[in-house]
This record gives structure tokens, sequence and C-alpha cells, in this order.
């Protein structure tokens, strides 16, 4: 800015004293420099004193990141706010001036304007070249004018900076809110993460408590089964000295088996030849009892051929005497 500018920012007055602009009427900030610089200080003092206190690590690096962020972000706003009431008070007071020179022009007098509701767009533009006529009274000369003109100039320089560095800030707000953004989202995936991996470490952990508990009751069951399996050694051992013995009178038995299976055989083939001689026996007793009926046969079977015969001749000797008898 030119010495000039600087002059009158060292020289400004009290806000609070200061014609507000329409702007503020219509539009009033919800909060002010001042207070913005209270919350700063009092944000600050917050953070040394709970920095010196013990956090976790992730709340501490939360805070740190919420923290800078905040801290960035007010920055660029005290930044913006500061340029602003700057451009803002050196226009008010240039289109102070020029409406001065207007009203001593026109009445020849020089009275106090009160520019609280007059709008800067409305007022003369400092690049206009509007040419004051000669003749009129004034009391301001050509080089008062011409200065007015530059200081306007000037003016409306720093306010189109101003502009431009409003728009560039809000841009590096708007980049560093995303990065913020960013960062916010990266933290509470962080968050989640850290959440999901305490679950599953407290999960683990109720594991390991119960895998304690099983492996010691397992151990139990462990020295009740080897005491079991003592106690089953020894039967075992009793069980076997029977199955010893079991074995010496099996092989007993079988040899007995073995003798009486000898001594059955023998009974067998005794049998096998007793049933053989019976068999002969009945069968020539069969074969006679055959031929002695064959010969009753053949002697029922000559006597009934003999009867036969008599038959015949009583039969004939009938007809004969039947046909006699008829004859007389």
């Amino acid at each position: 800015m030119t010495d000039e500018s600087a002059e009158q920012e060292s020289s400004k007055p009290d806000s609070s004293l200061d014609a507000r602009h329409w702007v503020e009427k219509l539009f009033p900030p919800h909060f002010t420099l001042e207070d913005l610089m209270k919350d700063v200080g009092s944000r600050s003092a917050k953070t040394r004193t709970s920095a010196a206190e013990p956090c976790p690590t992730t709340e501490r690096f939360s805070e740190t990141a919420e923290y800078h962020g905040r801290l960035k972000k007010q920055e660029i706003y005290l930044a913006a706010l500061r340029d602003f009431h700057q451009g803002e008070e050196q226009l008010k007071r240039k289109i102070l001036r020029e409406q001065i020179s207007w009203e001593a022009k026109e009445t020849g007098k020089q009275h106090p304007i009160d520019v609280t509701d007059e709008n800067p767009a409305d007022s003369p533009s400092p690049d206009c070249n509007e040419e004051f006529h000669r003749g009129e009274t004034s009391i301001w000369n050509e080089w008062d004018i011409s200065q007015f003109r530059k200081a306007m100039c000037e003016v409306e320089r720093d306010r189109r900076r101003l502009k431009m560095q409003l728009r560039y800030t809000e841009e590096k707000l708007n980049k560093e809110l995303e990065k913020r953004k960013q960062l916010q989202e990266l933290l509470d995936e962080r968050e989640n993460q850290l959440t999901f991996s305490r679950k599953q470490a407290a999960q683990q952990a109720l594991l390991v408590k119960t895998l304690q508990t099983e492996s010691q009751t397992k151990a139990i069951q462990i020295n009740m089964l080897a005491t079991e399996a003592k106690e089953k050694a020894t039967e075992a051992a009793k069980w076997r000295t029977s199955l010893r013995n079991l074995k010496e009178e099996t092989q007993q038995i079988k040899q007995e088996c073995s003798n009486l299976a000898w001594e059955v055989q023998r009974l067998q083939e005794q049998q096998k030849s007793e049933m053989k001689r019976q068999t002969e026996a009945v069968r020539l007793e069969h074969e006679a009892a055959m031929q002695r009926l064959q010969r009753e046969v053949m002697q029922v079977r000559a006597e009934l051929s003999a009867e036969r015969a008599s038959h015949a001749r009583s039969r004939n000797a009938l007809e004969l005497l039947r046909k006699h008898f008829n004859s007389q």
C-alpha cells in the first residue's frame, strides 16, 4: 500500500465510532474482529493448558489436528477481515472527501456528510474523467482535485486488489477446508480402524481367557484320565492273566474236542457199516417177500382163469337151457 494509506491506517479511529456500511445493516455479522481475536487467544491458552496434561495418542492427534485447522481458518478470516476493514475505511474517507468537494461546489459551504447509508457503488467512480467547470467557485484548486483523483484511483486499485486477494483467500480457504475434510475423513477412518482393532483385541483377550479356562479344565480332565488309565492298566494286567489261563483251558478243551471228534468219526463209520448191513438185510428180505408175493399173484391169476373158464361153461349151459325151454 502507499504511504498515504499507511498513514490513514495508523490514524484510523475506533470501529465503534465509524459509520456502519449499508451491507452491515442488511447483513449484520455474527462476530467481530475483537471476538475472533479473543476466541483465538482463549483457544490457544486452552490448547497450551491441555497440552501439559497426558492424553491418549488418538485424542491428542485429533485435538491437535482440529486446533491447527481452526487456527489456520481463523488466521485466514483475520487476514481477510483486516484487509476488508482497511479497504472499507479508506473508501469511506475518499468518498467523504469527494462528497464534501461536490457539496462545496454547489453551496460554497463545508458541511459534514453522513455516509452511513451511502453505497460506495453509487458514488462517483475514481476511473471516470469528469471535469469540473473552471468557472465555478470552489474551495479546492486543480492540484487538490488531481490529488483527490489520484487518491480515488489508488483506492479503486486497492479495492480491486483486496477483492482479488479476498477471492484468492476464499479459494485458499476452500482448499484448506477440503484438505481439512480429507484429513478429518482419514482421521475418522483411522479412529474406526482403531475402534475395530480395540474390539478385536477385547475379543481376543476374552478368547485367550476362555482358552486358559478350558486349558485348566482339560488339565484336570487329563489328570483324571491318567489316574483312570493307571487303573485300567492294572485291570488289563489282571485280564491278561485271566486270558492266559483261559487260553490254556481252551487248549485243553480243543484237545478234548479233537479226541471227541475222532471218537465221533469212529462211531459214524461204525454206524455207516451197521446201516449198510441192515440195509442189505432189509433189501434181501424185501426181495424174498416180493418173490413170495409174485408167486401168490400167479396162483391167484391161475385160480381166476379157472374160475372164468368155469363161469363161461356155466353161462353156455344156461344159454342152451334157455333155448331148450323156449323151443318147447
